[in-house]
């Protein structure tokens, strides 16, 4: 729709680590899921409480996430008008590590929702829309938010 309006778009390119890449054993996840429902899992996984042969634990999960969202962001010239599909399941771990947004409150990821990587006076920002703005170190490679 954007091209047939007269905008430019570029080509397609896959970055391994939006994809579900954190899913080491996925016979044994779609089992678990299937016996205790996908909330439940995903509350499991995020208090690691699900073995590492599984999922890789949640917290370096989102943290090599977040690190595949910056590397794009950075090298993109244009900085603002970026789009990156991804799974739902990544919007859930980042909203639960970084924005402090559970799912069980927040409910499921619908179409089209997604988060907002952002850069503002030399600080980064993470943002959805049930929150205010999250100020992210990414430049060191930790978690802080404030």
């Amino acid at each position: 729709g954007h091209r047939e309006q007269g905008g430019e778009t570029e080509a397609l390119r896959i970055f391994e680590y939006l994809g579900p890449f954190y899913i080491r054993d996925q016979e044994m996840m779609f089992r678990m899921t299937k016996e205790v429902g996908i909330s439940r899992f995903l509350r499991q996984w995020f208090k690691g409480q699900v073995a590492p042969e599984i999922m890789a634990p949640a917290p370096g999960a989102a943290e090599t996430l977040l690190h595949t969202m910056f590397q794009a962001f950075q090298e993109n010239p244009d900085r603002l008008r970026a789009l990156y599909i991804s799974h739902d399941w990544n919007i859930f771990l980042l909203k639960e590590q970084y924005l402090g947004l559970p799912h069980e409150e927040f409910g499921e990821v619908h179409f089209l929702e997604g988060l907002l990587l952002y850069e503002s006076q030399g600080e980064y920002y993470l943002l959805h829309h049930h929150g205010a703005p999250k100020r992210i170190d990414i430049t060191i490679g930790k978690r802080n938010t404030s």
